[in-house]
């Protein structure tokens, strides 16, 4: 219940006992336990639902607490899906299963990373410099594997899903001067690349965007060419105009 009140300047006055709510309880956490292949544990690695580096990092042990989501009323806890990425590694999912036990520990093992490289050209073989290019889960089909719109759809789709596993987008990346990309860190393929070129007329509000996409790209291929489609604007060139004076003719500057 809350109260209002009229205080002077100078004046005391007795507001009796103030009394705070009910502390809510402590939220219950599980134990993960983040190693390397090798056993040892790994400091430093992150715990969370995305491919975008977010989460909780591991102590020198390799341990994290991560806390569970308080059920609302009438409903149970569900599992929760995680990540765990450090450099040098592939991003391993994990699960923690209901209910929390703090004497449980669960553990996960990274698995060793790949990588992929190659090119992004255009149709006569020059090289697309500075061009986007999405890197997604080849075990999905392309068209629920790249997000469409805006930032929030690139964020939605490199979360783990619901049913855990690993999200549908894994980077977004830029080529170099050369059309050249690079990306290591990833977990086993395949993998889809996508592509996108720019117009040299812009097309009307709702038109798709000019893209390729490459699919069946196995882990550790570094000579992936993604070729982009032709320009598909309408023909443009050049209009040269000279106003004259209608009396004299002489060209009016």
């Amino acid at each position: 219940m809350e109260r209002s009140l009229r205080l002077s300047v100078g004046a005391s006055v007795d507001v009796g006992d103030l009394v705070l709510p009910e502390a809510a309880p402590p939220y219950e956490t599980s134990t993960v336990i983040v190693s390397r292949p090798d056993g040892s544990p790994c400091y430093g690695a992150t715990v969370g639902q995305s491919t975008w580096g977010s989460g909780m990092r591991t102590d020198v042990e390799g341990r994290v607490q991560v806390p569970w989501p308080r059920p609302r009323e009438g409903e149970s806890r569900k599992p929760i899906h995680l990540l765990a990425a450090a450099p040098g590694f592939a991003p391993t999912p994990l699960t923690l299963e209901p209910p929390p036990d703090p004497a449980v520990e669960v553990r996960v093992t990274l698995k060793p990373g790949h990588r992929i490289g190659g090119r992004v050209v255009r149709p006569d073989g020059s090289p697309e410099a500075s061009t986007q290019l999405l890197l997604a889960n080849g075990n999905l089909d392309p068209r629920n594997a790249f997000p469409e719109g805006l930032d929030e759809a690139y964020q939605r789709a490199g979360q783990v899903p619901r049913e855990g596993g690993m999200p549908a987008l894994y980077l977004v990346l830029h080529t170099d001067k050369e059309g050249a990309f690079f990306a290591k860190d990833l977990p086993a393929g395949p993998y889809h690349a996508r592509a996108f070129g720019s117009r040299r007329v812009a097309p009307p509000s709702g038109t798709p965007p000019l893209a390729v996409t490459v699919s069946a790209i196995a882990s550790d291929t570094l000579d992936v060419v993604v070729r982009l489609p032709a320009d598909d604007s309408p023909a443009t060139g050049t209009v040269l105009v000279r106003v004259l004076d209608a009396a004299s003719r002489e060209p009016v500057l």
